[in-house]
């Protein structure tokens, strides 16, 4: 309430709406804003009640109490000054000027549980919101001290309550509204359709019927299906409405609803290691940080890495750890039950560095003649830094390579050193550089086999296939030289009727990568008196491909290294075609009587195994007969 300074002019309406029955259960619970310290946000899920949710659109909701700061309204007591009733100042909420503390009272009247109001600074509008986490039936607020002042000087003031169900249908409502003159402190208004002081009927202390605004209650119920319970509040002046109540300086108590089971809210809690969920990896001495955050918590308890009672939410650092395996583990608690949440922390030894240097991609010694020229490479693990010394010096990356070229005679030691916070490793290799030519001298073997039928150790020169079958290719190199052989280059590139299996290919028993049948492979350095042995294998083309009874087809492999010369060795597969020779009702495929003979003499009862057809007719049987006499011949 204001003062009143005001003549009377106008006079609308008041009207009450009400929707619903509005007998309220047994089981009630009325909010005790008593339990909250004054001027405290109301705000929030939770805050005043487990289950319930309460956001105010315009402003912030606070606690107030009688008579306690803020305050959000003054009830007039009967102090009249010049014809007047005095004022309280009206802290966060009034934009009046401070009277005497010893008229009207602020926050008179309220509810013995105390209220909440809604702060003056910044406020927008009168929305207040009252979300339910589970169903209720009935719901009532009681709005203190509106209408005996007018801030925006509006003439229509009303207030809406409404309920919504879990889709948003309203279910129930209750509105009041009334009308008063445009002064800021309104001395005239209709109440009833009857003439009324704004500054009875509007008065937390004056209002005398429940219908009154000063000290009214709005009543809301459903089928135990309202999940939503909206205030709205509006004021209009003509043409201009604004959501808010004209009145400013109002509290809202006796805030009830029919209680309920709030949902249960176990905790939630989550633990983390210099902000990982981990585990996280550290070397020794390590420094980290856990922070930990919990929802619905009560306590919670350290275990595992670290013991003792911990608060709901914090962190804890630690310092120079050694090596070994840290789970920390918290476990948080309420009333209905716990929830556990655990990060790992590995603290490792020092890691040591590593290092590995290599002259064309050898571990070394290698020979070359002079003018030489060749590549350094290296590579390095947990290093931090490196160096050179000996025929080389200065700083080098932890990884490289470095070329040189018209390298005269002498002997070379590459040493490169690297280094971190734990110590150092080095590794060298040496390069040769003479006038004297060292020529290795290599010998290369190739065979063949069918390692469906048999075992990994038998291997042909001249080898029969059906045609659709896998065929494994054996390439053994040796060394037969008194010195080492560099670069060893091994190449084989398939006939037509061949087709290379990927991933097939290994070096004395070692998968390496595919290029055999392409670009060829290094193998590196073989050593005086040592062999290497290549495999992989091929597919033979399908039946279709081949037009004669038998196709030869030769396959060639090469050899070569930096001081050796190439050799090169062959290897013979014969397609056999299937389905249209020998005793076939067909013409004669094209095998002419020396590739016969070869067959006959050289295959014997195998043809047969090999999936020839062996016929009947008397026109094959003389044509390999003719063969063998060509073939002893």
């Amino acid at each position: 309430r204001n003062l009143l300074n005001s003549a009377v002019f106008v006079f609308l309406a008041l009207s009450v709406f009400a929707v619903g029955d509005f007998s309220f259960a047994t089981a009630e619970k009325c909010i005790d804003f008593r339990d909250f310290p004054a001027d405290s946000s109301i705000e929030g899920p939770g805050v005043i009640y487990p289950g319930l949710n309460i956001q105010a659109s315009g402003a912030e909701a606070v606690v107030v109490k009688y008579p306690n700061t803020p305050g959000a309204y003054a009830a007039y007591v009967g102090n009249i000054i010049d014809g007047n009733p005095i004022l309280d100042s009206l802290k966060d909420f009034a934009d009046d000027v401070f009277l005497s503390d010893n008229a009207e009272r602020r926050n008179a009247c309220l509810d013995n549980r105390g209220g909440f109001a809604l702060k003056r600074s910044s406020k927008t509008s009168d929305n207040i919101y009252f979300n339910f986490a589970s169903p209720i039936s009935n719901f009532r607020i009681k709005i203190f001290d509106w209408g005996d002042f007018n801030t925006h000087n509006a003439r229509h003031h009303s207030a809406n309550l409404l309920a919504y169900d879990t889709n948003g249908n309203i279910v129930s409502q209750d509105s009041l509204s009334f009308s008063t003159d445009t002064d800021r402190n309104p001395r005239t208004g209709l109440l009833h359709d009857k003439p009324a002081n704004p500054h009875t009927f509007g008065d937390a202390c004056s209002a005398t019927s429940t219908n009154q605004p000063g000290n009214y209650t709005f009543r809301v119920s459903g089928s135990d299906n309202i999940v939503k319970v909206v205030f709205k509040g509006k004021s209009v002046r003509g043409q201009v409405t604004q959501n808010m109540l004209s009145d400013t300086n109002v509290a809202y108590g006796v805030l009830c609803f029919t209680d309920f089971q709030p949902p249960v809210q176990l905790p939630i809690v989550d633990i983390k290691a210099n902000n990982s969920d981990g585990p996280i990896a550290l070397n020794d001495p390590a420094n980290y940080t856990l922070l930990w955050t919990s929802q619905h918590a009560a306590s919670c308890v350290g275990s595992g890495a670290w013991s003792g009672s911990k608060a709901i939410n914090g962190s804890e650092a630690k310092s120079n750890m050694g090596s070994g395996v840290y789970t920390y583990t918290i476990t948080c608690s309420n009333q209905h039950g716990s929830a556990t949440d655990a990060v790992r922390v590995n603290v490792r030894q020092p890691q040591m560095p590593i290092v590995d240097i290599k002259a064309n991609n050898s571990d070394g010694p290698i020979n070359l003649v002079s003018p030489a020229s060749y590549t350094l490479s290296w590579t390095s693990n947990n290093a931090s830094s490196c160096s050179a010394s000996g025929a080389w010096s200065g700083s080098k990356n932890v990884f490289g390579t470095e070329s040189s070229s018209n390298v005269g005679v002498g002997n070379y030691t590459y040493t490169i050193t690297c280094s971190n916070q734990y110590g150092s490793a080095n590794d060298t290799v040496t390069v040769y550089v003479s006038n004297q030519t060292f020529q290795g001298v290599l010998s290369i073997s190739k065979l063949a086999r069918d390692p469906a039928i048999t075992t990994s150790s038998v291997y042909y020169e001249n080898l029969y296939m059906i045609p659709g079958r896998e065929v494994e290719f054996s390439i053994a190199i040796t060394n037969s030289g008194s010195t080492q052989i560099n670069n060893l280059y091994i190449q084989d590139t398939l006939p037509s009727g061949l087709s290379y299996i990927s991933g097939s290919t290994t070096i004395d028993g070692v998968q390496t990568s595919d290029g055999i049948t392409s670009s060829g492979i290094n193998v590196g350095t073989i050593l005086a008196g040592q062999s290497k042995t290549v495999k992989f294998r091929t597919r033979l083309n399908d039946n279709s491909f081949f037009t004669q009874s038998l196709t030869l087809i030769t396959n060639t492999a090469y050899a070569r290294g930096d001081n050796a010369s190439q050799v090169q060795d062959m290897a013979n597969v014969y397609a056999i075609k299937q389905g249209q020779v020998l005793g076939a009702a067909t013409v004669d495929t094209g095998a002419d009587a020396n590739t016969l003979a070869v067959l006959v003499t050289g295959l014997g009862s195998a043809l047969s195994l090999s999936g020839l057809q062996i016929g009947k007719r008397v026109y094959w049987k003389n044509r390999i007969a003719q063969a063998r006499l060509d073939g002893d011949n």
